[in-house]
């Protein structure tokens, strides 16, 4: 990490966590399934800044899910200090991976989010990026950017104690 003259580090690559509400994720995954269905995407995928997968229109549980998205983290933090030694840094973050049989983008979602969208080769780029733009758009809307505040618990839990539901959780897995 570069640092300044008096030696403390000038980004902090890894934020404090996001806290996303039930009501938060519901919302996401209709705004990231419209995405998907109007661009036409082969994959969706929105992760926190430390690679924690958020949403994705495929099985979550798969590995490489999980990996893609500690990997997008990666490059998007590299993307960034990129811009900062160039000195070219600036709010919106839209990257471009055109290839012979698909695209992809990766866009910085305000201070917090990485979004990925995976395409076929066949898709117009200007449509989908304007696709992706509205969606990063909607997303900031429902996580504002530069929210790493504790989001208010959904009334879900009807009052039960979080350590309990954690306990059923787990309770749950060995049976």
């Amino acid at each position: 990490m570069n640092s300044h003259t008096n030696g403390k580090p000038e980004f902090d690559y890894i934020p404090s966590r996001l806290t996303i509400s039930q009501t938060q994720d519901r919302v996401i995954a209709e705004a990231l399934g419209k995405l998907k269905k109007q661009a036409p995407a082969k994959l969706v995928l929105l992760a926190d800044r430390n690679g924690q997968t958020i949403f994705s229109s495929e099985d979550s549980q798969d590995t490489r899910l999980v990996e893609l998205a500690a990997l997008l983290a990666g490059d998007l933090a590299a993307s960034e200090e990129m811009a900062r030694l160039m000195d070219s840094h600036e709010e919106q973050l839209l990257i471009l991976r055109e290839g012979q049989n698909q695209h992809s983008y990766l866009a910085r979602v305000g201070d917090n989010l990485v979004l990925f969208v995976q395409l076929a080769g066949e898709v117009p780029l200007g449509w989908s990026r304007l696709i992706v733009q509205e969606a990063v758009q909607e997303i900031l809307e429902i996580v504002p950017a530069g929210s790493n505040q504790q989001v208010e618990p959904d009334s879900s839990m009807n009052g039960q104690n979080v350590q309990e539901s954690v306990n059923e959780a787990l309770d749950s897995l060995w049976k």
